[in-house]
């Protein structure tokens, strides 16, 4: 019964033995007034409350002073410089880049739910107001030839499909492009002293970020719809003016050709990306004509 009324208030992370209070994170023997654990630190007195659970999310992850604001604030000051001190050694002050990644894609998609902003929907007819995605033909163009226009109604019931499909693994189709800058800026930067891999991480971080531009391209276009076209193109021209710079920095390259270099690095990027979604709207499209004979 003593000793049950001594346990009574100690927390989850210490117990009592007869040489004293034990820690249950290390299992250090400790003095019985003992705060925390002098071995790994653990809190010996503190009870796991709704409060602490709050102080620690203000603390570690929304606070000003955390290492998500500091990854962030250092990702749109200095992009390259702080990427390369990551893979120098300098790891303790930033996300990882697998966890800061997945952190902006959930927050990026988190955001668009609560929202109700689709980004491929709002792609779709930002493509259509530039004339880079086919339109409709009338009504009276498909009622000429029957058979034409039943063609039609499958092609088009297909590309549905495929578009639904599209946004059914949106985080897919966005986190696509990680790879496939990592293997353009490698192809432009070969000789550089950074390997395929230490790109790759570049890569998570930049893309990571850019999640920021993704965003702030959905809010103008809600705002602005009437004129989407010039706006969203003023955040593409931001998002890839900050790309240019964020690769010139991380390769640290001088000059004329250094810029050009990053220039091309962001252009094979996307258009190795465009050749990607081409194949598999190329197969798709095999698929379609199979369906259709």
């Amino acid at each position: 019964m003593k000793e049950d009324t001594e346990n009574q208030g100690l927390t989850s992370s210490q117990t009592m033995t007869a040489e004293g209070l034990a820690c249950r994170n290390c299992e250090t023997t400790l003095p019985e007034k003992a705060l925390f654990c002098y071995h790994c630190g653990q809190k010996l007195r503190e009870r796991l409350t709704w409060r602490t659970l709050f102080v620690d999310l203000l603390t570690n992850y929304i606070g000003f002073d955390s290492i998500f604001f500091r990854t962030n604030g250092h990702l749109l000051t200095k992009p390259g410089l702080m990427v390369r001190d990551f893979l120098a050694g300098k790891q303790k002050p930033y996300l990882r880049p697998i966890q800061y990644y997945l952190l902006m894609l959930g927050l990026f998609f988190l955001f668009t739910y609560a929202t109700k902003l689709d980004p491929l929907e709002i792609g779709f007819d930002f493509n259509k107001k530039v004339g880079l995605e086919e339109r409709k033909p009338s009504e009276t163009t498909t009622n000429i030839d029957p058979k034409k226009r039943i063609i039609k109604e499958k092609t088009e019931k297909a590309i549905t499909e495929f578009k639904a499909a599209l946004q059914e693994n949106t985080k897919v189709v966005f986190s696509l492009l990680v790879p496939i800058f990592a293997f353009a800026t490698w192809l432009i930067y070969r000789k550089s002293p950074f390997n395929y891999l230490e790109m790759v991480i570049f890569s998570l971080y930049f893309y990571g970020f850019s999640y920021f531009f993704s965003a702030l391209s959905l809010i103008v276009y809600n705002i602005n719809k009437e004129n989407s076209v010039i706006s969203m193109g003023l955040v593409s021209l931001l998002s890839a003016s900050f790309q240019v710079w964020a690769t010139h920095q991380f390769f640290n390259t001088k000059g004329f050709k250094g810029w050009l270099a990053a220039i091309s690095a962001y252009v094979l990027n996307y258009l190795l990306y465009f050749l990607f979604m081409a194949v598999i709207g190329g197969i798709v499209g095999i698929m379609i004509g199979a369906s259709l004979k």
